[in-house]
């Protein structure tokens, strides 16, 4: 099924987050809809879950360490495939193992490899996957793992969180499911006979641990675990530092490029409020406030629920195209075409008749669109306050949304309390219409920008479907506001019925033309490349010393195999400040000579499409967090502890990481480390430090 007609329900929530802030406006104020219309609702039940999760740890003890217990409850008829459950070789095949995530979390850490304590039933498959050992579990099972707490955390006072992935079969069907968890200090089950623990010698130093770390706070390291280091954050902020953080990086949202287009909405509501009553000049930017934070709570809600980080929302093209639409509209009404049915949304023709004063309905409006289009910028001091979020509980998410969502309407508020904060700006007059007609060029060239976030097969049908927009506002403002609900009735029928036949047009026969060619265009280069390979006389996996590769799993982990220093760039086309730091930082010539120096290998994780990069979302899901810019550096001394810097960084910092990480391993340093246990323990040798 091509990708246009594979659209997962779920992916509405991209639209619905548009539509739901700006359609319920645009309507009320167009139309006067009857006392007796009903709402929206209805009782929508649901399916219990095939399989619930509950889990449980019991503290330390002088023979072993403290234990994580987690517990699946199986439905009737159902079987859950055990962890190590196998697949046949060469690409056979074989059902989804379940797996057990542990959220993000200075307080604990594994210190080994789940087990149950009732191994799984087992059987050889003859229909499916024939020949192949099914390991499944059915009516309950539990797993467990030794854990580690950090000195000085009080286990009564600790939940841990987590989820369990996987899916639940029976003979007709097979049901996926995703059950987090948050486990308690409790009794614990009794352990399998013969099972005992080893305790491993704290391999850390002083040298090796991260910036803004407390030393006192690290675990002991453990082969073939991996722990993220934060840099720019401490464990030891409170969420109190957080939420300053959190409110700094609203404040600067307002001058970030992504809101520029937009401003001049806002400049053109404080000339109109010159003069007007104080308290109705306080009450319009407290609903535009309303407006800002309602979007943040909108996000808030869509990270715990979707658990979709910030600016997750313009991977996906619904969203991308529903805000080029609206942003386009609002454009075409810059320019004359037509008028938004929000009093004073704009001002009419006639910018300056007094009548025309900005409505509360336009302040809700104007709020919501501008922090939208914020939502692809992370500023600085966010980065911080975002890492992590989506392990954060529900009531801690939307505290950090609101208070980001509260900085960035903060000036407003102010303004609105204090208005002789812009006497500073000119009286209305006609110089006004110049200036609007002149943001409605800035506001076509945001939608051009949209476009370039689509995967390419969409560009062609989304200019299509702009057009019958234009087209419907033409329509539409061909009947001006005064004339009679009926005849504005008719004009938005009609223009409604045009867009819709143009839009499905566009995008259910023209897309799927397109995104065809473009497969076929990916297939010629991609068989290019693999008879270069085969004329190469070698079938051997390689990975070539090439700057900014595509990221994927195979080409990092040969990468460390092979004692290369590693930098991943977690990246999207969506993300202007990811762009910002490449241009001005990342991908300077000053850094390519450091990388080339040093035998640094560079990778590239594009993040901008949601569905063709799984596994960009599974590591940085691995690393703990969802949110961009975000730098990974992998050492080559110690390859399971990675570096990560989120947000904005510094030519400088960057350059003391790259150091403190070291350069490749020559064949006798390569051969020196790995003679000890690996990636742990293991010292920089002399002289290993950049070139």
């Amino acid at each position: 099924m091509s990708d246009v007609q594979n659209m997962p329900t779920r992916r509405l929530a991209a639209v619905l987050s548009v539509l739901l802030l700006t359609a319920g406006s645009l309507a009320n104020a167009q139309f006067e809809f009857p006392d007796s219309f009903g709402g929206l609702g209805g009782g929508l039940g649901s399916n219990r879950d095939p399989v619930s999760v509950s889990a449980e740890f019991t503290p330390p003890e002088a023979d072993q360490p403290a234990i994580l217990f987690v517990t699946a409850d199986i439905g009737e008829g159902f079987h859950v495939f055990a962890l190590d459950q196998g697949t046949l070789p060469d690409g056979g095949g074989g059902p989804l193992a379940a797996t057990i995530e542990l959220s993000a979390t200075s307080e604990v850490r594994l210190l080994g490899g789940w087990q149950p304590i009732s191994p799984p039933e087992t059987h050889l498959d003859e229909e499916i996957w024939k020949g192949l050992q099914i390991r499944e579990h059915t009516n309950r099972v539990t797993w467990f793992a030794p854990i580690e707490l950090a000195e000085g955390v009080n286990p009564s006072n600790l939940s841990i969180k987590g989820k369990v992935v996987g899916q639940a079969c029976n003979p007709q069907t097979c049901v996926p499911f995703n059950q987090e968890f948050q486990a308690p200090l409790g009794a614990g089950t009794p352990l399998p006979a013969g099972v005992t623990f080893v305790s491993v010698e704290n391999t850390d130093t002083a040298e090796s641990s991260p910036v803004g770390r407390q030393p006192e706070k690290l675990f002991s390291q453990q082969p073939g675990a991996t722990v993220p280091v934060v840099v720019e954050t401490s464990e030891g902020d409170s969420f109190l530092h957080l939420l300053g953080l959190a409110f700094l990086g609203g404040l600067i949202l307002n001058v970030m490029p992504c809101v520029l287009p937009v401003i001049g909405l806002k400049v053109f509501a404080f000339i109109e409020q010159a003069g007007q009553n104080r308290w109705k000049t306080f009450a319009l930017n407290l609903w535009y406030a309303i407006g800002v934070i309602s979007v943040f709570m909108l996000l808030a809600v869509l990270s715990i629920v979707f658990r979709l980080g910030w600016g997750q929302l313009f991977q996906y093209p619904e969203f991308n195209i529903a805000m080029a639409a609206v942003i386009f509209a609002m454009g075409l009404s810059f320019l004359g075409i037509w008028e938004i049915p929000i009093p004073g949304f704009i001002g009419t023709s006639k910018v300056t008749e007094i009548g025309q004063k900005e409505g509360y309905e336009g302040a809700f409006a104007k709020g919501t669109i501008t922090t939208l289009l914020a939502t692809p910028c992370t500023g600085p001091f966010m980065g911080t306050a975002l890492v992590g979020v989506l392990s954060r509980s529900p009531w801690e998410i939307m505290t950090i949304f609101f208070t980001i969502g509260l900085g960035m309407a903060s000036p407003y508020i102010l303004i609105g309390a204090f208005p002789q904060l812009i006497r500073f700006l000119p009286k209305p007059g006609e110089w006004m219409n110049t200036f609007k007609q002149l943001m409605g060029f800035v506001l076509i060239g945001t939608v051009v920008y949209l476009l370039t976030l689509l995967k390419p097969h969409y560009v062609v049908p989304t200019v299509a479907f702009l057009f019958g927009i234009w087209l419907v506002c033409w329509w539409i403002g061909r009947v001006p506001l005064t004339a009679p609900s009926s005849r504005r009735w008719n004009a938005l029928g009609e223009g409604i019925m045009t867009g819709t036949v143009i839009g499905l047009v566009a995008f259910y026969w023209l897309a799927p033309i397109l995104e065809q060619r473009q497969a076929r265009d990916a297939n010629r280069l991609a068989d290019a490349k693999y008879e270069q390979l085969l004329s190469e006389g070698t079938g051997e996996y390689f990975v070539r010393q090439e700057p900014w590769q595509p990221y994927s799993e195979k080409k990092l982990q040969w990468l460390l195999e092979h004692g290369k220093t590693v930098v991943i760039d977690f990246t999207a086309d969506w993300c202007p400040t990811c762009k910002f730091m490449e241009k001005t930082v990342l991908k300077t010539e000053e850094m390519a000579t450091v990388f080339r120096d040093n035998d640094i290998y560079t990778l590239v994780a594009d993040w901008t499409h949601q569905d063709s990069s799984p596994e960009v979302n599974q590591k940085l899901q691995e690393l703990g967090t969802q949110q961009i810019p975000l730098l990974a550096i992998y050492s080559a001394q110690n390859p399971t502890k990675p570096i990560l810097i989120p947000g904005t960084y510094t030519l400088a910092g960057l350059t003391e990481e790259l150091r403190r990480a070291g350069p490749s391993l020559t064949g006798e340093t390569k051969r020196g480390v790995a003679n000890a246990t690996p990636g742990f323990g293991a010292t920089t040798p002399p002289g290993a430090g950049l070139r």
